[in-house]
């Protein structure tokens, strides 16, 4: 190098980008005056290092990516027809593949777009990642990549009303470019009329990147836009509004007339039809007074007409009523013989829409979709559910289908399902491998070791799973098992060797002192040594299950004393006794007592799965295990259902039939006892579950459970309680719970009055108050139509509030129904606040 400047003149090759650093390396002569001060041995020299950043731009890798839309604009319901052209930077027709997604453009008003821009994901400058060290240095820094974890116009159109809205119109995961660089798409539209954001991402084999937006337009001159809640409750007043738009150049005179197809749910009172003159571009808000009678699915059909009678637009749209009841469930279940004689209690209740269901299974099979469905249908989506959603599916569709029990083709639908459960739970994984209760929580050993037990079991039922994500679950396991209580210790060694990694010193240790653990444990440490061929000893743990069941038990109890435990890892009576079933069935089939257990557990069943999404999943997980230990024969038999004196069902049951539901209704009669009776006539036994359905009105003052909850409404500006408030007013929500011990995996749910709408604080249109946290911590917050959910996983002793925001948007009187508290696991901690009603006055 010479001094001042010395000039290096440098090739820049394709491969350099998207970018590279030159650096610079020069010994230089230390001020050993200076150095002395700092280091006891001085060096002569010192490398000094200096570097640059050359951004190479990688504009041979950019896609040029064009769409065209055959017109300027469509009407509601037709088929766009879209052309998708694909060029490299020098304009060269290229073969490549495009994912293309129609989305409502209003969607991205409420939140932006996350998705990491495709070519800056691919060519992002990267950083300068070579570290110089050399002997001469005092000190020395080691730099170390942190390494994540997976983780139209006037009045001469009209084509129908106008039902199908949707916020995505179309996906295209998959296109493919043809010689041309073209591909044409039919886009069929749904009925919004709005603004659909087209997005088209192409890729090549050699990883060209290109992206386009562009807006496709739907509309017409002459529209209405109901105003409808989300759901009504009986009893419910509402201003119904409709929002009608004219987007001609002329004034024009428009009726609009409300149809509604079950006047027994709701009732107008006044004029179905209202004529207003819109001025050119004008726009006008109309409403018609209604009143909620009865719970229905109903529907509200609203036409507008113009000056000649012409229907230019016309809306149908549901708008459900729902009970102003809490709805109870008991149940009780087993199997009978030759005939079942059991009394319903019916209480002092509302009984207009009340009934007793009575559900006859011929085989296990026939019951375990029925839990099937209760887990696919179940409306939260935390860890533990979304792989209790998708798990049993897998084992079930599988074993039952090898067995030829059902058909096939039904598991096929539940493929999505279970795909769309495994990628969520893709996404849940934390950086470390681990999983909790949701993504925001710290990982937790109970739940990476359901997961991994779980995604385990689902790639062994044929189920494509990733590979990494089950090895970093079972790598975070591992590496913690010291940390861990013995008892779930022991279930993450089992979840480990689903995946092939034996612990088996840890294993032996456990399995010396299985009284130091529960039977859920003692199960699972016998199926990891039969898992890893251990036999001998496998037997070993299985005798050992049997001496320590109680005389004339057929199940296994868990130790409720122990608080923290059965807290987090969801113990119960029915999981421990699943898992022993499962034992039995995989290690010793033929076991004397395997049929009493099973039969228990077919005892267990509820209106809705065996308790718990957790319960449910082990019960049937089991049961799945037991039938394919044996073989079970679905005989023809003839049943009776008699109500007192009185035949209410008969049928054929078996093969062809294996299942009969017969539901009672209970309008008709007082409180008081009445005899039910199920006869059959087959040999073998027949599986029941008589489930009476009980509606109690939520009325104010009605608070309920062993856990208080109470809510209050309050404008922010005021602070006191009210439940008067004007249309636009911001509403502060608080639901306070009060424990007197501490419970885990805690859901606190509001139903929201149908004349306020819930602010969504994590959206772009919240105001700065409504996105602010208030109250007492929760994992998760989940808002849908007419409803605001928090997820605690920890809930200490004490007082906590939750808080969230709300607007009022409609003008009548409005139920507002319980909040509710209970823990998901133990269905023993709950609590209900008193129902009230809101009053919001029309034109405040």
């Amino acid at each position: 190098l010479t001094a001042p400047i010395t000039f290096v003149e440098l090739p820049i090759q394709a491969h350099y980008a998207p970018n590279v650093h030159a650096t610079i390396q020069h010994w230089d002569p230390l001020d050993n005056e200076l150095t002395q001060r700092t280091y006891r041995s001085v060096p002569d020299l010192m490398l000094r290092v200096a570097t640059t950043e050359v951004t190479v731009p990688a504009t041979d890798r950019l896609l040029n990516v064009e769409i065209i839309q055959d017109r300027e604009s469509y009407k509601p319901g037709e088929t766009a027809n879209v052309t998708l052209r694909v060029t490299n930077w020098q304009g060269v027709p290229v073969s490549a593949e495009i994912e293309l997604a129609v989305v409502d453009e209003a969607i991205f008003a409420l939140a932006a777009d996350n998705v990491t821009p495709l070519y800056d994901a691919f060519y992002f400058n990267r950083p300068d990642q070579v570290r110089t060290l050399d002997n001469m240095r005092p000190q020395r820094s080691l730099w170390i990549p942190y390494g994540g974890g997976m983780g139209g116009g006037g009045g001469d159109y009209f084509d129908g009303p106008r039902r199908e809205f949707r916020d995505t119109a179309a996906y295209f995961p998959a296109l493919r470019t043809d010689a041309n660089g073209e591909v044409q798409v039919a886009i069929p539209l749904p009925d919004n009329l709005t603004t659909w954001r087209l997005t088209a991402r192409a890729v090549t084999g050699d990883t060209q990147i290109g992206t386009m937006q562009e807006q496709l337009l739907v509309t017409q001159d002459l529209l209405l836009q109901p105003l409808l809640p989300a759901q009504l409750v009986e009893g419910d007043t509402i201003q119904l509004s409709a929002l009608l738009h004219n987007r001609t150049g002329t004034a024009l005179t428009l009726a609009a007339t409300l149809a509604l197809a079950d006047e027994t749910a709701l009732a107008l009172h006044g004029s179905a039809v209202q004529e207003v003159v819109l001025p050119a571009g004008g726009q006008q808000l109309i409403g018609w007074p209604i009143e909620a009678l009865t719970a229905s699915e109903a529907l509200v059909t609203i036409t507008m007409t113009n000056a000649e009678g012409q229907i230019v637009d016309q809306v149908e749209l549901p708008l459900p009523v729902v009970r102003r009841a809490v709805h109870s469930v008991t149940s009780e279940a087993g199997q009978l013989g030759a005939e079942l004689a059991t009394t319903v209690t019916i209480p002092d209740s509302e009984l207009r829409e009340a009934y007793v269901a009575v559900t006859l299974n011929r085989t296990i099979a026939s019951s375990l979709l029925d839990g099937l469905e209760d887990l696919t249908g179940y409306p939260y989506g935390c860890v533990e559910q979304t792989m209790s959603r998708a798990l049993p599916n897998a084992v079930v569709s599988r074993a039952l289908t090898q067995l030829n029990v059902v058909d096939p083709v039904r598991f096929a639908s539940l493929l999505p399902y279970i795909e769309a459960s495994v990628q969520r739970l893709y996404g849940f994984q934390h950086g470390d491998g681990g999983w909790g209760w949701w993504f925001s929580d710290p990982t937790h050993d109970y739940q990476t070791a359901w997961v991994v037990f779980g995604l385990a079991q689902t790639a062994e039922s044929g189920y494509p799973v990733n590979e990494t994500v089950l090895a970093n679950g079972s790598d975070w396991l591992a590496r913690h098992l010291t940390e861990m209580d013995e008892r779930t210790r022991a279930f993450a060694l089992y979840a480990m060797a689903l995946t092939g990694r034996y612990e088996l010193n840890e294993t032996r240790i456990l399995a010396a002192a299985p009284d130091r653990l529960d039977s859920f444990s003692v199960a699972a440490l016998a199926l990891t040594l039969h898992e890893a061929g251990y036999a001998a000893e496998a037997q070993q743990l299985v005798d050992y299950l049997l001496a320590s069941r109680p005389a004339g038990q057929s199940y296994w109890s868990g130790d409720i004393e122990d608080g923290y435990y059965t807290r987090k890892t969801m113990a119960s009576d029915v999981r421990n006794t699943a898992m022993v079933l499962t034992a039995l069935a995989r290690i010793r089939p033929a076991a004397p007592q395997i049929d009493e257990i099973a039969d228990w557990l077919m005892g267990q069943r509820q209106a809705f799965g065996w308790g718990t999404t957790n319960e449910t999943s082990f019960a049937i997980i089991a049961l799945t295990d037991y039938l394919v230990s044996r073989s079970e024969f679905a005989e023809v038999a003839e049943y009776e259902v008699w109500w007192g004196d009185e035949l209410v069902a008969s049928g054929t049951i078996g093969p062809e039939a294996p299942q009969a539901s017969v539901a009672i209704p209970l309008a008709e009669l007082t409180p008081g006892e009445f005899p039910l009776r199920v006869t059959q006539t087959g040999q073998g036994p027949l599986y029941y579950r008589v489930d009476t359905h009980l509606y109690e009105q939520a009325s104010p003052g009605a608070a309920a459970g062993p856990v208080a909850v109470t809510r209050s409404y309050r404008l922010p500006a005021a602070g006191e309680p009210t439940l008067s408030f004007q249309p636009g007013d911001l509403v502060r929500v608080e639901l306070k719970v009060v424990v007197s011990e501490a419970a885990a995996y805690v859901l606190v749910e509001d139903k929201v009055p149908a004349g306020l709408e819930p602010i969504n604080p994590g959206l772009d249109t919240s105001s700065g108050e409504a996105q602010q946290h208030y109250g007492s911590h929760y994992s998760y917050l989940e808002m849908r139509d007419g409803r605001v959910s928090f997820f605690i996983t920890e809930l200490a002793p004490g007082t906590h509030t939750f808080v969230y925001f709300a607007r009022v948007v409609q003008s009548g009187t409005f139920s507002a129904m319980p909040a509710e508290m209970y823990a998901m696991y133990d269905l023993t901690v709950w609590g209900r606040s008193a129902g009230a009603i809101v009053e919001i006055p029309p034109g405040g």
